[in-house]
């Protein structure tokens, strides 16, 4: 956030409160609500909640002691996310329910339902206020994650390839794209990260070998490690059809070197189509 503690001090606080309840006043309705709360059960477990928001009040959002602990552990940035410790939404749908229930009639509850509804949403601001523009991007993703896909399947004839990552764009294409079968998975990558110090123990476990040799290469680009016939006999092994990584110029030049023809690009990112040894390489255009 663009607020410090040193230049608001006690404000510090209450400013964090207005920016996190937006254009709204939830936070008027929620002492409200605790208000009728603490006036109208009468269960004995009200103490316990009222000494929950008591005990919050003295200590989380008591500016005479968050502004210097704040100050002094570095947290400004992440102060506003302990507002959400505050039962709002619960309180404010328990004085609704409340108030409707007040009502003798069924019409009578149906305009107290309707005089709730409008407190909560006149004072904020329309959604529609700047006009409602529909995001390009639904899944949320960075766009490198959409065009990769796409880029893979136009190119590709088979409904699941097998793509070979890096480990931070894995991660995102797992999320958006399933039908591709990734190599270096989360959970993957995290299994080779244990046998790489101890690969040269298990001789035979060459399907392991060959996938670490991915990894060394495309996530950590350890030429040293890895030459040009380790890459392509461990490429065939875990079958793979497609190498994207981030744009290096060695990297791109070993693998057009062995078995590889860039077929697209997004951003920094590289699309090559591999083809194995059992693959008809196609001729230089």
């Amino acid at each position: 956030m663009d607020i410090s503690v040193a230049d608001w001090g006690l404000g510090f606080v209450l400013e964090n409160f207005r920016r996190f309840q937006g254009e709204g006043v939830f936070f008027f309705f929620f002492f409200l609500a605790v208000a009728a709360f603490a006036l109208a059960v009468k269960a004995g477990w009200k103490k316990d909640f009222l000494k929950y928001l008591l005990g919050l009040c003295l200590i989380v959002f008591n500016p005479l002691l968050v502004t210097p602990v704040v100050g002094k552990l570095g947290m400004e940035d992440e102060y506003y996310r302990l507002i959400w410790l505050l039962p709002i939404t619960v309180c404010i749908a328990w004085l609704a329910a409340f108030l409707v229930e007040r009502g003798k009639k069924a019409w009578v509850r149906a305009l107290i339902c309707l005089a709730c509804m409008g407190c909560l949403a006149f004072p904020g601001k329309s959604i529609l206020a700047k006009g409602l523009e529909t995001a390009e991007n639904l899944y949320k993703v960075p766009n490198e994650v959409v065009e990769i896909s796409e880029i893979i399947h136009a190119h590709s004839e088979n409904e699941q390839p097998v793509v070979v990552t890096e480990f931070d764009l894995s991660v995102l294409m797992n999320q958006y794209d399933p039908s591709l079968r990734l190599v270096l998975s989360y959970g993957e990558m995290n299994k080779l990260r244990e046998y790489e110090l101890h690969v040269e123990e298990y001789p035979d476990a060459y399907w392991v070998k060959c996938r670490v040799n991915v990894m060394w290469l495309i996530e950590d680009k350890r030429f040293d490690l890895v030459n040009g016939y380790d890459l392509q006999t461990s490429l065939d092994l875990v079958e793979a059809e497609y190498v994207v990584c981030t744009y290096e110029e060695a990297m791109h030049e070993m693998l057009l070197a062995n078995r590889c023809i860039e077929v697209g690009q997004s951003g920094n990112y590289r699309v090559y189509r591999y083809y194995n040894c059992w693959e008809e390489f196609p001729p230089a255009s």
